[in-house]
């Protein structure tokens, strides 16, 4: 078996179906995507968390994705007049575009960078205080870029502003398709051509945001001609570790240690399971030497502004290298899922850095397990200070089913053509020990910065970029304010949640990898 989905899917391995009927009322394509309807509303009604509010007959003859999402609740996502998500989501591939995936299963099909939204208003030589909604401009501004990547090879670097995807610029409304181009699919090549700029910074103009009644400093910026560019670039399955960058940093009598942690990721087939305990994954392996080279450091900023979450072990993995010894076989975390809880527990960690007090950057796009991490050491005890932006709010977790690990010779698998579907259904509430969530309206920073009403982007890791900044001040002053900053932050008790233009990452999530029982 392909160990990716022994980590990812195992959750399917055990689960026993009823033959699967062909009817046909009308709506799907193809015979297989109506076989499996069935099995995943077979899987849905015994695991998914609100599995009481499925419909009892729905209609099976529905595209995969459609039929799927009618079986979802409304306490399933994000829903209301601002964004409209799901956080339960399904795939379907053909098996052979999945073959480059079983050689090198935990490679992955990307350009190599991530964005976040950012707005600016366009200054307008004719235009000297009356600034109207038609100069506020959206960016796809390139927060990251994996080394070796399309996208580096290309020489695309962070804070890099992409304006305009296969010729069309952003408009204020409908432009989730085009967001949707620099995704590149989950088992497959694509290939996109964008316009990417500089912007030059000219002065700071007073916004309200129209749902809060917030106001906020937002940047007005010319275009850099000279830099304006065309950039095509074709997907590649390649390794993005989840370690983007770490150091220690010395300041003053401190020795912080700095690490971007962008996914909870194990890293594939190198992860393997021992009964329900995870204990090795190449990922894991890799956190593990960060940790031990961050022995004797005092303090610890751990970067999570955009990871939207991963796999549960990890999260686990994380606490553990954070925790004093003191807290070994004490609960770190508890999942409630329809039947039954399951408690996890800190392991003995030799490369624990023993802290009781860690900083934490985390914004919007933080999510899942970024906010279990967080959300769960405070349970323990352990201080948290959260640098940045309210966080999603994501107080649930997944389970993985595929038909990858059925029987190959079932009949099933055979009515599906050569097909794989893949389901990510929300089966479980996070607790900490102390029996206590978190709210679905997000975690809320003890001090606030705005990251996309930013211009430029420092390097992750550079000491004067503003969140990193703001840690560092803390650390050594006790105060994460910046002397001279632009008034893009909010005080630490503001409510106002960060104003993202796109929703958290759909192809991510807070999983655990455990047998069905």
């Amino acid at each position: 078996m392909d160990l990716k989905r022994t980590v990812c899917s195992i959750a399917a391995v055990t689960l026993i179906f009823g033959a699967c009927t062909t009817d046909n009322d009308g709506g799907a394509d193809n015979k297989e995507d109506q076989n499996a309807n069935h099995w995943i509303y077979d899987s849905m009604k015994i695991h998914y968390l609100w599995n009481d509010e499925m419909p009892s007959s729905p209609s099976f003859g529905r595209d995969y994705d459609k039929f799927f999402e009618s079986l979802l609740s409304d306490k399933d996502g994000k829903h209301n007049d601002r964004v409209d998500y799901y956080y339960s989501y399904i795939y379907k591939y053909a098996n052979s575009t999945a073959s480059t995936r079983a050689e090198e299963d935990y490679y992955k099909s990307t350009y190599g960078f991530d964005y976040i939204l950012t707005q600016s208003y366009l200054y307008d030589e004719d235009i000297s205080t009356n600034i109207t909604d038609e100069y506020l401009k959206i960016y796809a501004t390139i927060v990251y870029v994996t080394p070796g990547s399309p996208a580096d090879s290309a020489r695309l670097k962070r804070g890099d502003h992409i304006y305009r995807i296969n010729g069309r610029e952003f408009s204020r409304d409908g432009f989730n398709s085009l967001l949707a181009q620099l995704t590149a699919p989950v088992a497959s090549y694509s290939s996109v051509t964008f316009t990417v700029c500089d912007l030059e910074f000219r002065k700071w103009i007073s916004s309200v945001l129209e749902d809060t009644g917030e106001t906020v400093n937002v940047p007005q910026v010319t275009r850099d001609d000279e830099s304006i560019r065309d950039v095509t670039l074709t997907s590649a399955f390649m390794d993005q570790s989840p370690i983007y960058h770490y150091s220690v940093i010395e300041a003053g009598s401190h020795r912080v240690g700095y690490l971007v942690y962008n996914e909870f990721d194990s890293g594939g087939s190198r992860y393997t399971v021992t009964g329900e305990t995870a204990v090795q994954g190449v990922y894991h392996s890799e956190l593990r030497s960060v940790f031990q080279q961050f022995s004797g450091i005092t303090d610890l900023v751990l970067d999570l502004r955009y990871n939207p979450g991963g796999e549960v072990q990890n999260c686990l993995l994380l606490a553990s290298l954070i925790a004093p010894p003191s807290l070994t076989g004490q609960v770190f975390q508890t999942m409630e899922f329809n039947a039954r809880t399951r408690s996890l527990t800190y392991p003995s960690e030799p490369y624990s850095v023993s802290l009781r007090r860690i900083y934490v950057l985390a914004t919007g796009y933080s999510a899942s397990a970024s906010e279990a991490l967080m959300h769960c050491l405070r349970g323990s005890g352990i201080e948290v200070y959260h640098i940045g932006s309210t966080t999603e709010g994501k107080n649930v977790g997944s389970t993985v089913f595929t038909t990858d690990d059925l029987n190959p010779d079932s009949q099933l698998v055979q009515n599906l053509g050569g097909l794989t579907y893949t389901a990510y259904p929300i089966t479980f509430r996070i607790y900490d020990s102390r029996g206590e969530t978190y709210s679905p309206d997000g975690l809320i920073p003890d001090y606030t910065i705005y990251e996309e009403f930013e211009v430029d982007f420092l390097p992750l890791g550079n000491r004067e970029e503003p969140m990193l900044k703001a840690a560092l001040n803390h650390i050594t002053t006790g105060n994460a304010a910046s002397p001279g900053r632009a008034s893009v932050t909010t005080s630490a008790d503001d409510e106002g949640r960060t104003r993202l233009l796109r929703p958290l990452r759909p192809d991510k999530g807070y999983i655990y990898p455990e047998p069905v029982k």
